[in-house]
Formats: C-alpha cells, structure tokens, sequence
C-alpha cells in the first residue's frame, strides 16, 4: 500500500533543536525544515509563505498542525514546553492570514495548549486569534 503523506513534501517551521536521532531521521527522509535562525533573518511570514508552497506541491492538499511551543513564552506562556527565542505571536497571526481561503488546506489544528501554565489568558487570546486569522 502506498503511504498516504510522503516525507519529501513535509516541513517544519520554527525548529529551535533536535535530538541527535531526530535531526537523522529528518535528513534520511528529506523533510525540509525552516530552523528559527532563518526565520528571525528572513520573517515568518516569508518562510510561512515558502512552507506552503513546499507542501502544496504534488499534493491533492495539505494541513497545518500548529504547535504553540514555537511562539515565544512570554507572550504565550500556556504551552507544552515553553523555550526563549521563540515567535512573535502577532508575526504568526499574520503568517497563518496565508491559510485564509486556501483550496488547499484540508486540515489545521492547533496543539500544545497547557491552560495550567497560561497567565490571564494569553495564550488562549492568542489561540483565538489564530482561528480567526485562518478562517
């Protein structure tokens, strides 16, 4: 049978570090990755743009899983693994405006909310945003 999701057309954006096994398996199966160093040179909106494009080729669709732990932690601080030198929320929010009336988008799910670390609600102010930007 043949797989349904083909590593050649997956990316992640915003990766701050990998484990030694994860960056091998990664290069092994040619998964493109936007490391934050790029995206702090470069703006998310611009790689955003690059990821969409990369994943819409050869493809019937794409979907989004939108892990918080990308955005920095002291604006969102209700994630999974809160790590320094992460995204603005606001330059996301306008990077996933790209999703917005795209044939394409099969999918988009928002993960890694920790409501027990988040304060006055900003993270969830922020998942809101970040629906709303999208559709």
């Amino acid at each position: 049978k043949e797989p349904v999701l083909l590593p050649e057309y997956l990316c992640f954006v915003g990766i701050r570090s990998f484990e030694k096994e994860e960056i091998a398996l990664v290069e092994k199966l040619n998964i493109r990755v936007f490391y934050i160093e790029e995206i702090h040179k470069r703006g998310i909106e611009a790689v955003f743009q690059d990821a969409v494009k990369h994943v819409s080729q050869s493809t019937i669709g794409f979907g989004v899983s939108f892990d918080l732990d990308v955005l920095d932690p002291l604006e969102a601080p209700g994630v999974g693994s809160p790590t320094p030198n992460g995204i603005s929320a606001n330059n996301m929010i306008k990077a996933l405006r790209i999703l917005r009336n795209n044939p394409d988008l099969k999918a988009f799910e928002i993960v890694e909310f920790n409501p027990y670390r988040d304060v006055a609600g900003k993270t969830k102010k922020i998942i809101q945003k970040s629906i709303t930007a999208v559709f």
